[in-house]
């Protein structure tokens, strides 16, 4: 892994120098986390759980070793420094949760619902972070803040409405739960540390407090 030396840093990271410099990981966040759940609603059985599953896994494997290899890891975040966050460098990325937890709400849960659960996480996250760094003024969790928490809700409440009523059979009561819930889960992420992952990424535990909360909400309503 890479490490700070007598010899200078020798981190590949290369911090974004303003915050048009994290566009691309907004941006890239927004289109590739949408793209799996929007596969899953037009497309028939598990098509798209298989695709899920299969990139996570490759992105398991790409961690493993790269986390384990010094040389691996600095030509890794060479490559793709602009997409992730500094403290990814020596930890699982944020793109392999994401996956991780595609495959699970795709595989463990109702398609539909699951596909909302990663939907409001994809849309409702860059949101926030746009909103919180902008206009957050009220701090409730570390540097999550109320304006940001709000946007992620609004956003999560968009896909709920629009996405949940016309392509899937989700009630919108338990849509709607469902994003009450992520945005809790929202603002208080990042806590939970688990041995050998670290700290545990919202874009897992987002999505899966999301579909929980529906799948619960939609076996009380049945």
């Amino acid at each position: 892994m890479a490490r700070n030396t007598a010899s200078g840093d020798t981190s590949a990271f290369k911090k974004p120098a303003s915050d048009g410099g994290r566009l691309p990981r907004k941006a890239f966040h927004l289109i590739a986390g949408s793209a799996l759940p929007v596969l899953a609603l037009l497309t028939p059985g598990d098509f798209a759980f298989w695709v899920a599953a299969s990139l996570a896994l490759g992105m398991v494997i790409v961690e493993v070793v790269r986390l384990r290899n010094r040389q691996a890891n600095q030509l890794f975040m060479k490559t793709i420094s602009l997409l992730m966050k500094e403290r990814e460098e020596n930890s699982i990325t944020a793109a392999t949760h994401m996956l991780i937890a595609t495959a699970i709400c795709l595989g463990a849960f109702d398609k539909e619902v699951g596909a909302l659960a990663i939907l409001y996480t994809a849309v409702g996250d860059p949101s926030a972070a746009v909103t919180g760094e902008r206009f957050g003024r009220i701090h409730i969790a570390g540097k999550k803040t109320l304006e940001g928490t709000l946007a992620f809700a609004v956003a999560a409440g968009a896909i709920a409405i629009g996405v949940g009523l016309a392509a899937t059979d989700v009630w919108i009561v338990a849509a709607l739960a469902g994003v009450i819930a992520a945005a809790i889960a929202e603002f208080d992420s990042g806590r939970l540390r688990v041995p050998i992952i670290g700290l545990l990424d919202d874009n897992l535990m987002v999505p899966l407090t999301a579909v929980i909360v529906m799948t619960v909400v939609t076996a009380i309503g049945a």
